[in-house]
């Protein structure tokens, strides 16, 4: 083929082609005897169409020839119509709205091969639309007129991962490693490389305060003409959350109306507060008391409206804080009441109110002492002429004081907390009042006929042996359709006399997960059946609650109640039983392995398989050995493992004097578990107390290990 005056291609020479490139070159031939002027693309088409070659070997076939002089472009492309071209100039809009691309991005977006998305590429970059420039092994382009000493930073954002923590570091201003864990759900080192990238191109910056770091975006901001800041802080047991209106310009703003939108878990007087003027370059700002009625996180945002000098609107945005109201947990503290006196001159206080409506003073007081003893404090002060009782404690994990008062002013009843910082206060006050305005709901609405009440209460005793029976389905991995029909019935029976419990929503989020996901007629998989027996333990230990409470509420309300005394006892002590019977038949179902490990060795000196999977004792002991030892080394004393979690398995973890006790198990812990691995532990302990204080590695020594966790476990019990 030969290159005339015109520029198309022509045949020069053969040798050194292989058949392939002979067939294109033949192709090329009959497309110039039809076509006077083709290019690249063209030909292309052509031999894609025509071969049964892949597409690869041609584009490769296609670049060889073109380097080497084969073929030669016949088609004159110039600055002033490279963009002519349909799919370059998508390609170009593309880049713009996309800087830093990729070819195998650009591939991807317009379904292009290689050899054509470098060819538009080429055409790009050639005429100075484009420049390209590696960045970790792979070309990225960019417009030509994008600003290079950005390119780094844009390209470091392109990974997906390293976006999203970027983002999380803007959105929450200062943060840590440990938050960015929970938040993502990443570990630590899924997330530290895409820090230290951060990092590295200066994107983020980190600081260190009291040994823990923090990680802050490192951007320059431009000075915003009017300005939202807001923060929050404890303040008597409730949240004071400020927001500050800032304005940069030269003339006031006017009408300026800040609106929050706090989240369920708390009560607030007034969402919407108004500033009538603010001077330039001045600030001011507004407080919103938030009372948190729960425990646990929400984010709390907003927005700031606000008319300029010249009368026109505009809106802010009040950007999410998160709010942890952590629930602290207590102990008992016996406590003398001049000790008390003592410890509350050092102490915070927070209080809090909670009207107890049309309920009688007597039932008012008693629902309220009631929740606070569930918290298992000891009662150092009862003043009954003045309705009132004082209770001491510790929190469980760092061992501070707690101190609690309740009591009546009519119509409210008054909780007063004690504690070494406002966030603990803050936080059990918030437990309490949920307990509590929960509980005199329930009373409120139990002010009905006494028949009517004792109809409710016998549902929940219905319900209890309900759920017993949908136990006992999953148990034997029986057909879904029939575990659907068992849970639509106990949630229509609960619905007609309770419709708005708590559990009713999560029945039905499992009738719709059957529905939508199984075959009425399959049976349940082994792994459902575990999570779905454990929420079905969870709904009878509510049942046990909504029951104990409506039967004080009754006993406290009606007269008659001794007519109900003893199906009321039945009933109850039926639920205790099925309770009982379903957290024994659980927890011993998922258990798959046990490991005795002496403390100071950390020798395997006893280990039983109880399910499928069988393990190295040997190698778990020294994985837990070294967990601990990392844990002691970082809070400079002795920190004992208490828990692992893991997808599909946990494993839990006692600690006695000599021994540590761990158990495998394929779902998730409960109450019967941790106590009996506690039991066991200390019956362990007590009878092999002279052994294991002079144990030297003879295990033979524990042969009856066995009996004494067959007994704990009551394993050789029938169902």
């Amino acid at each position: 083929m030969t290159r005339n005056d015109k520029g198309v291609f022509y045949i020069s020479k053969l040798k050194g082609l292989g058949k392939l490139e002979k067939k294109i070159l033949e192709i090329a031939s009959q497309l110039r005897s039809r076509k006077k002027f083709f290019n690249f693309d063209d030909i292309y088409k052509l031999c894609t169409s025509k071969l049964s070659n892949s597409e690869d070997e041609i584009t490769s076939s296609l670049n060889y020839m073109y380097q080497k002089g084969y073929l030669i472009e016949g088609s004159s492309v110039t600055k002033a119509n490279v963009l002519e071209s349909e799919k370059r100039a998508r390609i170009y809009d593309y880049i713009k709205n996309n800087p830093g691309s990729h070819v195998r991005e650009i591939q991807r977006a317009f379904d292009l091969g290689s050899y054509m998305a470098f060819r538009h590429l080429k055409f790009l970059e050639k005429f100075g639309y484009l420049r390209s420039k590696k960045f970790m092994n792979k070309k990225a382009y960019f417009l030509f007129e994008f600003d290079e000493t950005q390119d780094d930073k844009v390209l470091v954002l392109k990974k997906e991962r390293t976006k999203l923590i970027f983002d999380h570091i803007i959105r929450y201003e200062k943060i840590r490693l440990s938050d960015l864990e929970r938040y993502l759900s990443l570990s630590h080192g899924q997330i530290q490389p895409h820090l230290k990238k951060l990092l590295e191109y200066n994107l983020i910056d980190s600081t260190v305060e009291n040994k823990i770091i923090y990680y802050s975006p490192k951007i320059s901001v431009p000075t915003e003409m009017v300005a939202v800041k807001r923060e929050f802080d404890y303040l008597g047991g409730n949240i004071r959350f400020k927001v500050a209106v800032q304005n940069n310009t030269d003339m006031s703003i006017n009408n300026i109306l800040v609106t929050l939108n706090p989240s369920d878990q708390f009560f607030w007087d007034e969402s919407v507060q108004k500033i009538t003027n603010l001077p330039p370059h001045n600030s001011r700002g507004v407080d919103f008391t938030l009372i948190p009625n729960t425990c646990g996180k929400s984010t709390v945002f907003g927005a700031v409206s606000y008319q300029d000098a010249y009368g026109n609107a505009h809106t802010l945005t009040i950007n999410p804080k998160e709010i942890a109201i952590k629930c602290p947990l207590v102990i008992p503290q016996s406590m003398s009441e001049y000790e008390i006196n003592e410890w509350i001159s050092k102490l915070k206080k927070s209080t809090t109110k909670i009207d107890y409506g049309d309920i009688s003073k007597k039932q008012a007081l008693n629902i309220a002492l009631s929740q606070i003893e569930a918290l298992d404090l000891s009662k150092v002060k009862e003043d009954k002429n003045n309705l009132s009782t004082l209770y001491s404690g510790k929190v469980k994990v760092t061992g501070q004081q707690i101190v609690v008062n309740v009591r009546l002013d009519q119509p409210n009843i008054i909780i007063e907390v004690w504690a070494n910082d406002l966030t603990q206060t803050t936080g059990l006050l918030a437990y309490i009042r949920n307990l509590i305005t929960i509980s005199l709901q329930h009373s409120l609405k139990t002010l009905e006929k006494s028949e009517e009440v004792a109809t409710k209460i016998t549902e929940i005793f219905n319900c209890s042996n309900e759920l017993k029976e949908c136990f006992n389905i999953c148990c034997n991995e029986e057909k879904i359709k029939k575990i659907t029909l068992s849970l639509s019935k106990i949630k229509n029976g609960l619905k007609k006399y309770y419709p708005d419990f708590r559990i009713l929503e999560s029945m039905n989020k499992w009738i719709l997960k059957f529905q939508g996901m199984y075959e009425e007629e399959s049976c349940i998989d082994d792994d459902t059946a575990i999570e779905l027996e454990y929420e079905l333990i969870q709904w009878v230990k509510e049942l046990r609650e909504l029951a104990t409470h409506d039967i004080s509420s009754f006993k406290d309300t009606y007269e008659d109640f001794d007519k109900y005394t003893e199906d009321f006892k039945i009933g109850t002590e039926n639920i205790d039983k099925n309770l009982a019977l379903i957290e024994r038949i659980y927890a011993l179902s998922i258990l798959n392995y046990v490991i005795v490990v002496h403390k100071n060795n950390g020798l395997a000196i006893y280990q039983d398989q109880l399910g499928a999977i069988k393990l190295d004792a040997d190698l778990i002991s020294g994985f837990i050995t070294a967990i601990q030892s990392f844990g002691t080394e970082i809070s400079k004393k002795e920190t004992p493992v208490t828990g692992l979690k893991y997808k599909n398995y946990n494993i839990e973890v006692e600690t006695g004097d000599y021994i540590q006790a761990l158990l495998l198990i394929n779902g998730k812990t409960n109450e019967y578990l941790v106590r009996s691995l506690f039991n066991f532990v200390k019956e362990f302990e007590r009878q092999y107390e002279d052994r294991l204080e002079s144990f030297a590695g003879n295990i033979s020594q524990f042969q009856n290990t066995k009996d004494i966790f067959n007994k704990v476990f009551n394993l050789d019990k029938k169902n």
